[in-house]
């Protein structure tokens, strides 16, 4: 995910669990408590979080109104569906460019899957955590659910209106045509076992590491038509902003919320929160832990209900067969192939039902503990944004006017 969701959602820490502390962070909160200069003076009435009429908070963050970005647009509901629509058109005229027909595809006219949970429950409040702890285990059925309408959503409700131009064409046109659209894959997917799934190296026939493939990723730059416009989506003019500002700052920015985690005070309260948590008999040295512990119990069920590295769900021959079968049939076969959904056998649902009681227990004490904890980050968070934009007014005015001459040029 791009730095720049780091930017605009810096202020929304009080959702998140804190960064762990290094060493190097406390040697250096010490540091700032022995200087006295490096910490924001506290009570100077410059870092609070104001309350709107209607009663809901309004977030602060200096960065943004050095910036002119509303930090309250970001909340407004956004129409991607008429934002992909839009994209079609451009996907049309990147096509067409290309020599090739393109309809744009009306997604408005496709079934979409229906909400994991209970929308009316917000997540990061206290009836969630009451309800879902964190939404890990206690969401696997409906994951399930979702997978097992998969076929009937992609095969029953979506037609791709370019499917019969698409087979009007020769063979050799057919590829020509999906390589301008979809453009080409990492190379780290030319291989696939067959069996499993995973990439292989094709110099040494061994599964890429886990690794290895987010490197692939992170390196990749996509092309053909259906990317046009795809980093941009959503985002609008505010966003391409706060992007050019994570390329320009982002190192500096980086150090200022080092600085904001290694504060005495976020410091502290991470010590009050290991005794609050401690007191509801959870035993925590980090935040950042209570997901991970939930996480590690259900990496296990995972396995079993999806199979990881083995045999895809569903597959109603033995390996033997299909090593037996010829590299055609075996492509026939899976070409043929539709993935069942996972079953949970009532020993499973046990287990299961064992993980999300004790996630639910974690996730509720989490939440009465880390109030004030939310409070105090949202204010350290403020403090350090307005000694930031302090130090760096200059650089900042320098880059929001080559901004402006780019926008206008």
């Amino acid at each position: 995910m791009r730095k720049y969701f780091i930017i605009v959602l810096a202020a929304f820490v009080l959702v998140v669990t804190a960064c762990g502390s290094s060493s190097t962070a406390v040697e250096a909160a010490d540091a700032v408590v022995e200087e006295g200069t490096e910490t924001p003076e506290e009570g100077d009435g410059t870092a609070t979080v104001t309350t709107s009429d209607e009663g809901e908070d309004e977030w602060e963050s200096p960065i943004m109104d050095a910036l002119g970005v509303d930090f309250g647009s970001f909340d407004n509901d956004i129409d991607f569906e008429q934002i992909e629509q839009d994209r079609q058109f451009d996907i049309q005229a990147c096509m067409q460019d290309l020599g090739f027909e393109y309809t744009p595809v009306d997604f408005g006219e496709v079934e979409t899957f229906g909400p994991i949970g209970d929308p009316d429950v917000e997540w990061g409040t206290q009836e969630f955590a009451e309800k879902y702890g964190y939404g890990i285990s206690t969401f696997i059925e409906d994951e399930i659910a979702m997978i097992g309408n998969f076929d009937r959503v992609t095969e029953d409700a979506y037609v791709d209106p370019n499917a019969d131009y698409v087979t009007s064409l020769p063979e050799a046109a057919q590829e020509a045509y999906r390589e301008a659209l979809y453009g080409q894959e990492p190379s780290v997917f030319d291989l696939i076992d067959e069996m499993t799934g995973q990439p292989l190296n094709p110099d040494t026939g061994e599964a890429y590491t886990d690794q290895e493939i987010d490197e692939a990723l992170n390196n990749f730059e996509p092309s053909g038509c259906q990317y046009v416009g795809q980093e941009d989506f959503g985002r609008g003019e505010e966003g391409q902003l706060l992007d050019a500002f994570e390329e320009e700052f982002g190192n500096m920015y980086e150090d200022f919320y080092e600085r904001v985690q290694a504060d005495p005070r976020i410091l502290a309260s991470t010590d009050e929160w290991v005794r609050c948590m401690a007191d509801k008999s959870h035993s925590f040295a980090d935040r950042n832990d209570t997901f991970t512990a939930v996480q590690e119990q259900m990496e296990p069920i995972y396995q079993q209900i999806y199979n990881f590295g083995g045999p895809p769900v569903g597959l109603d021959v033995d390996e033997a067969t299909l090593d037996a079968m010829s590299d055609e049939e075996r492509e026939e076969y899976f070409s043929d192939f539709q993935p069942s959904a996972p079953t949970i056998t009532p020993e499973l649902q046990a287990e299961i039902d064992r993980i999300s009681a004790y996630e639910i227990s974690v996730a509720t004490a989490d939440f009465a503990c880390s109030a004030d904890i939310n409070e105090l980050m949202r204010q350290v968070e403020v403090e350090y944004e307005e000694r930031f934009v302090q130090e760096n007014q200059a650089a900042i005015t320098v880059f929001l006017e080559r901004q402006a001459a780019a926008s206008e040029g």
